[in-house]
């Protein structure tokens, strides 16, 4: 698959993606337990973008605006040395999981 269709494939993930972050995790709060030790996490719409591992020149607001609407798009996603493509596949793969849980 050629990088524009690597990208429009992330861009319909993300968007699936957002709808379900919305739904079930925004202005939520999980507690995960590890080793004895525990940490709270609220999710926020302003964290949403860090999950996908994409770069964007939108703040991480828009970014989920965009995705909630649909109205995201290939060119508004790149890649870089902070947010390399093989660390977005990566992540990809965990993001789609969200829209298969209830």
């Amino acid at each position: 698959m050629g990088k524009i269709q690597d990208k429009a494939k992330i861009v319909e993930t993300i968007i699936k993606a957002a709808a379900e972050y919305k739904a079930k995790m925004v202005g939520h709060s999980f507690l995960y337990v590890f080793e004895g030790r525990s940490i709270e996490v609220v999710y926020r719409t302003k964290d949403f973008m860090h999950l996908t591992g994409v770069d964007t020149n939108s703040s991480a607001e828009q970014f989920f605006k965009d995705a909630i609407r649909g109205k995201l798009q290939p060119k508004q996603i790149f890649f870089s040395a902070r947010h390399p493509y093989d660390l977005c596949s990566k992540k990809m793969t965990q993001l789609g999981v969200i829209n298969e849980h209830d």
